[in-house]
């Protein structure tokens, strides 16, 4: 319900002022993420750079649009329209990371996940950096942003050393899932938060 409800505020918002970039970017985001209309979000997303090329989330949600629509090089032009219009946003550096990632620039990658984490404590964008130091064998950065990534997800009490130690070997590939899931489980992790881990 709650989500209908942001949907239709951003529909009421556009109403009352279509000359508004954010109202044009809530409601592409809405569309994407709630509805799924994915051609109508992306023309909401296109509405609300041309009223405000500026405008950071606009760029960095329709980045997340182009991902899903395969179009990587459409993303990386937004995302780095976004990091130029709002450099000091973590969102925006965090979009830009994924999309290096999606296009297999791992240096960039890993700098924009650096340069995210240094903005603002992003849970994602931590978990982005444990994959990525993982997949290179360093594990001792792995795990410091491994332990970040689970206290500000899910609160420091659960980053147990025991849970780190088990789930940095399978961010290269070499981890123990059954051990993984039942370290969570002891965590008071659900199923869902386990299977993010």
């Amino acid at each position: 319900i709650a989500k209908r409800n942001a949907l239709d505020a951003a529909r009421r918002a556009v109403a009352l002022d279509s000359s508004l970039a954010a109202a044009h970017a809530s409601l592409g985001y809405g569309l994407f993420f709630i509805d799924w209309d994915w051609a109508q979000a992306e023309s909401e997303f296109k509405r609300a750079i041309a009223l405000d090329r500026d405008y950071g989330p606009a760029r960095y949600c329709y980045t997340q649009l182009l991902w899903v629509l395969q179009r990587p090089q459409d993303a990386l032009t937004q995302a780095e329209a976004a990091v130029t219009n709002e450099p000091l946003s973590a969102v925006s550096h965090l979009a830009l990371a994924r999309t290096h990632r999606l296009l297999g620039h791992d240096e960039e990658w890993g700098a924009e996940l650096r340069r995210s984490t240094e903005l603002q404590g992003l849970a994602p964008a931590w978990a982005d950096l444990a994959e990525f130091f993982g997949e290179r064998g360093m594990l001792d950065s792995a795990r410091v942003a491994l332990h970040n990534f689970i206290s500000l997800r899910f609160g420091p009490a659960r980053a147990s050393a025991d849970l780190i130690a088990a789930t940095v070997p399978a961010l290269n590939g070499k981890g123990d899932i059954p051990r993984i899931r039942q370290l969570a489980a002891r965590q008071g992790f659900g199923n869902t938060d386990a299977d993010y881990l």
